[in-house]
């Protein structure tokens, strides 16, 4: 299950009203230890970061039923991946994970180290999945493999960029190393990422500090990410336009006649931080709505599968392509090899529908709505005479066009900021940006109000991971 719940009022509220940090370059200052990425795949799926001696660095709640499971758990950090892998199959199985309906463990590893290390953690994963067959009296089975969606996904980005460097030797465990290293720089591409080699997808995704490890083994329910996401951007685009307003008016007082440059890099300044907030809610709000799907699609895909409908809902009742790649990574998960060699076709058949899906959703591009916010935005900037900036806006408008949008604000604003800063002296520069630095030191108020919020809703998130944990133990035992 790879979608969290609500967690309360009080993460909601962070959604509307938070606040944001001034984002921080993540790249690792020096060689990362971290040579291996294993993600453990039972449902609950755990990720973990393993070093040269194959100990564990960090790890994460890759989903729901990872974040229960883990809460208030002793750290796993420098276990071995034997004995790491030893804790999780039990935690599962003390929980209800593993039972007779779901005894497949599926393994992925890749490592800087190469194929050799890589069979060596396996075969180490191997031995304690085995270990434990009989003390849970479960057929348990471990299976070199990512999940059936990543593995499509794999195959359809092979297809589509054909050619293309880095993706004919793309594999489904790269592409796994890669969603991490894309989730932790907004400036990087698919066609980049696929090119850079296991080491340094590494130092990208997790650093080389202590510090860095502790912060990728955070537990955090997506709801509750996505809520301080929006509240932290909120803060960051409150605190830029405080500062902008400071610096500006400061220029207009010693540059009065300069209006065009004052006005034009104010309104470049709004209308970027405007659409980066845009994108933001759109993502979201995406994510819960526009991705169900039809019950015509829906029931095509049940009857290739042998399955009612009601396998693929969500948490919250929705059917998603999400939720529909769940239900059948747990199926597919649980086949021998012989009953999957049986389903070749079935599985050919549900790779093309989900993938034709997936292509038409993407073809329809943002909902009127939200189309309509993002352009009516971009529309001030191309009637403003003097900016140039001539944004094309097509008939289908893809959440992407709205970052390049919002970065086509940021460049010119920043040559208007350079040319403003040519018709200065320094000493004037250094005066108006000492009273900036002014400004910014009393923004307190609101600094204080998001960790308030934040700490009231990680409480919130806690109680809720607890209150999960427990009724799952209870039940376990009661069976």
């Amino acid at each position: 299950m790879k979608k969290f719940w609500k967690v309360g009022v009080v993460a909601l509220a962070i959604v509307v009203m938070s606040t944001c940090f001034v984002a921080c370059d993540k790249k690792p200052k020096k060689e990362t230890p971290a040579t291996t990425f294993v993600t453990l795949d039972i449902n609950p799926s755990i990720e973990f970061v393993l070093d040269e001696k194959g100990k564990v660095l960090t790890y994460h709640a890759d989903n729901e039923d990872a974040a229960v499971m883990l809460y208030g758990e002793a750290d796993i950090t420098g276990k071995t991946i034997e004995e790491a892998t030893n804790i999780v199959l039990q935690l599962s199985y003390d929980l209800g994970f593993l039972n007779k309906d779901n005894t497949g463990v599926n393994v992925s590893v890749v490592s800087s180290k190469g194929a050799d290390a890589e069979n060596n953690i396996y075969n180490d994963i191997e031995v304690s999945v085995n270990g434990k067959k009989s003390s849970f009296n479960l057929q348990l089975s471990a299976k070199r493999s990512t999940d059936y969606s990543l593995q499509r996904e794999t195959e359809k980005l092979k297809k589509d960029n054909a050619g293309k460097a880095g993706y004919d030797t793309l594999t489904a465990e790269k592409l796994a190393l890669i969603k991490v290293a894309l989730a932790q720089h907004d400036d990087l591409t698919m066609d980049v990422a696929v090119t850079y080699s296991v080491d340094k997808l590494m130092a990208m995704s997790f650093g080389a500090t202590s510090e860095d490890f502790n912060k990728y083994k955070e537990i955090e329910t997506d709801v509750f990410k996505k809520a301080k996401e929006l509240g932290e951007l909120t803060y960051n685009n409150m605190v830029e336009t405080i500062k902008t307003g400071a610096w500006t008016a400061e220029y207009f007082k010693i540059k009065p006649l300069d209006i065009a440059n004052y006005t034009n890099y104010n309104l470049l300044v709004a209308t970027a931080n405007s659409l980066e907030m845009t994108q933001l809610t759109i993502e979201q709000a995406i994510a819960i709505t526009d991705n169900i799907i039809s019950k015509t699609d829906t029931k095509a895909i049940a009857d290739l599968l042998g399955v009612p409908v009601d396998k693929f809902k969500d948490a919250d009742g929705k059917i998603t392509i999400d939720s529909i790649d769940n239900a059948i990574d747990k199926e597919i998960k649980n086949k021998t090899a012989d009953e999957l060699a049986a389903m070749k076709d079935t599985i050919a058949k549900l790779d093309t529908k989900l993938n034709q899906m997936a292509t038409d959703l993407e073809a329809k591009g943002l909902p009127e709505q939200f189309k309509k916010m993002a352009t009516d935005l971009v529309d001030i900037l191309n009637k403003t005479p003097g900016l140039a900036l001539d944004i094309t806006v097509g008939e289908v408008v893809q959440i992407e066009d709205l970052s390049k949008w919002a970065k086509a604000c940021d460049d010119k604003a920043a040559t208007i900021m350079t040319e403003m800063k040519g018709k200065l002296t320094a000493e004037q520069i250094t005066a108006i940006d000492n009273s900036v630095t002014a400004v910014e030191n009393k923004i307190t108020a609101a600094k204080k109000d998001f960790d308030t919020k934040v700490a009231t809703a990680k409480k919130d998130m806690d109680d809720a991971l607890k209150a999960a944990k427990d009724k799952l133990l209870q039940a376990h035992k009661a069976a």
